[in-house]
């Protein structure tokens, strides 16, 4: 047997076990966060077409056990009918979907309303809101707030904030429970080790997804 079909079938028993996958589907972010990984901001043009990314989902799909897509990027929501649609689509195959958002879009309640309608009639499950020193320099913290008090109890199987602190962060886990007043249950426990809290009694599980800034992308300074 040649290296290079060795290297082929360890290639496909690989792609064979993958069950998530995320799709970056845009480089353009309505703001410009110094920690930020993908080095996004209002001057990226890139973006993703609904064709291109139901092509990929396609073809991955047939390949492995794929059952999870996650929409991220830059600022997802800025792909407008495109994102609902590919999300629609997903659905409609049986796959779970997350989206990771910046929440910018929450200006006031109405807008929150309408843009949490918008994700569930496409079939949305999880919701991922970011935020943290660098997010909340442009973003409101407000926006946060609308979007957690707007999306519980509607159907989502999980709302979730990503939230990246280090020592001298002002944006913490324990920051956004005082803020929210409530407690909110974390993802990763002191050792890092990720546990999954159980639902609430409306069946979404709430959390605080509570990493490190790590020093990566625009971030490697920090």
């Amino acid at each position: 047997m040649s290296w290079n079909s060795i290297i082929e079938d360890h290639y496909m028993e690989m792609l064979s076990n993958i069950r998530e996958t995320a799709i970056a589907t845009t480089d353009q972010c309505n703001i410009k966060c110094e920690h930020c990984l993908m080095m996004s901001g209002p001057s990226r043009k890139e973006k993703l077409s609904y064709l291109l990314m139901k092509r990929f989902i396609d073809s991955l799909r047939a390949k492995s056990k794929l059952n999870t897509v996650v929409f991220t990027g830059g600022e997802s929501t800025l792909l407008g009918e495109d994102l609902f649609s590919i999300i629609s689509y997903c659905s409609s195959i049986g796959l779970g979907t997350r989206l990771v958002t910046n929440g910018s879009w929450a200006i006031n309640n109405c807008a929150t309303e309408d843009m949490i309608l918008y994700l569930l009639e496409s079939g949305l499950n999880e919701l991922n809101i970011s935020t943290d020193d660098f997010h909340a320099k442009e973003v409101s913290l407000d926006c946060v707030r609308r979007i957690w008090k707007c999306a519980k109890g509607r159907g989502f199987s999980a709302v979730i904030l990503g939230v990246c602190s280090g020592p001298e962060s002002r944006v913490t886990p324990q920051f956004l429970e005082t803020f929210l007043g409530e407690k909110i249950p974390y993802i990763y426990d002191a050792m890092g080790n990720k546990q999954i809290p159980e639902p609430n009694q409306d069946g979404t599980v709430y959390a605080i997804s509570n990493t490190g800034i790590a020093p990566l992308g625009r971030g490697r300074h920090l």
